[in-house]
């Protein structure tokens, strides 16, 4: 004769009031909390639409890829979150600041239009 024994596994259970789960899933997937990575499409200015991949001009929450071949110029002081130049990119100041607050890679050109340009890494407290 067989006998079988079912054993009942307890699993933990969470349980949140009605509505929190659905808050906590959208603050996870809000892409306004997300850095981007953006790669420049064509040599251009920075400003321009046109000069990057998906035509949005990259913030200071994001960060940025040369690629090779290309030229990307300033236009304007700009911060960001990390800049990546490939080789035989460059990335050219045009004579405006440039404040990096993440990694910088440069495997390429990083071409500084004037004694007055500067790239500066991270934040300064006053």
């Amino acid at each position: 004769m067989l006998i079988s024994l079912l054993k009942t596994v307890a699993r933990p259970t969470l349980r949140l009031p009605c509505g929190l789960g659905l808050t906590l899933l959208a603050l996870t997937l809000a892409p306004s909390a997300w850095a981007t990575l953006y790669t420049n499409a064509a040599t251009g200015n920075w400003s321009a639409t046109g000069t990057w991949i998906g035509g949005v001009v990259p913030t200071a929450t994001d960060s940025v890829i040369i690629t090779n071949g290309t030229v990307v110029t300033l236009t304007a002081n700009t911060t960001i979150a990390g800049v990546t130049i490939n080789s035989s990119g460059i990335l050219d100041e045009g004579g405006f600041t440039l404040t990096n607050n993440g990694s910088f890679s440069n495997s390429g050109t990083f071409k500084s239009g004037t004694s007055a340009a500067y790239l500066i890494f991270g934040t300064t407290a006053g």
